[in-house]
């Protein structure tokens, strides 16, 4: 049996510590057309991470979305988690229904792929926001906004894609 080589190791257990856990990933499909659909305006404000017994590390501690227009937002990060993977802090946001679950999906300036979030609104000052799990097919199922959008309508009834929403409160 051949030993792996403990560089080797050391290279790769970050990157699959980050698979693992669940960073969003990424991808070249939306699951709606971009500034197709109105977004909810009780999004916009400060919000900041409030940590629970589940989730004491966010990739966004604080964040901000401001209105573009009816169908756009543009949500700016003012504090940056460990796990942070982004090259930029200005996103452009936008907003689908998928069954009945609230999609918002994000474009960073200077990338062409969009990341994925499903959010509920508890009350006009607390936001739940989870990472969009693709449990069916997976990412190798994504090849157009449709199937995208099937992906999601097929996962959300998964208790997995569930796992670790992230709770944030308004502070303006």
């Amino acid at each position: 049996m051949q030993k792996i080589p403990t560089s080797f190791t050391l290279l790769m257990l970050p990157i699959l510590m980050l698979v693992l856990m669940g960073c969003p990933i990424g991808l070249d499909y939306s699951p709606a057309e971009p500034g197709s659909e109105k977004f909810n305006k009780k999004l916009i404000g400060t919000w900041r991470f409030e940590p629970t017994d589940e989730s004491k590390e966010a990739e966004v501690m604080e964040f901000t979305f401001e209105r573009v227009d009816d169908k756009t937002i543009k949500a700016s990060v003012k504090e940056r988690g460990e796990m942070y993977s982004l090259e930029t802090d200005e996103l452009l946001g936008y907003e689908t229904e998928i069954d009945g679950l609230r999609v918002l999906f994000f474009k960073p300036d200077g990338e062409d792929k969009f990341y994925h979030y499903y959010y509920k609104l508890e009350s006009d000052n607390t936001l739940i926001v989870g990472d969009i799990s693709l449990l069916d097919g997976g990412t190798d199922a994504v090849v157009s906004n449709e199937s995208l959008r099937a992906q999601i309508a097929s996962s959300k009834s998964n208790p997995d894609f569930y796992k670790e929403p992230k709770t944030y409160k308004r502070v303006k």
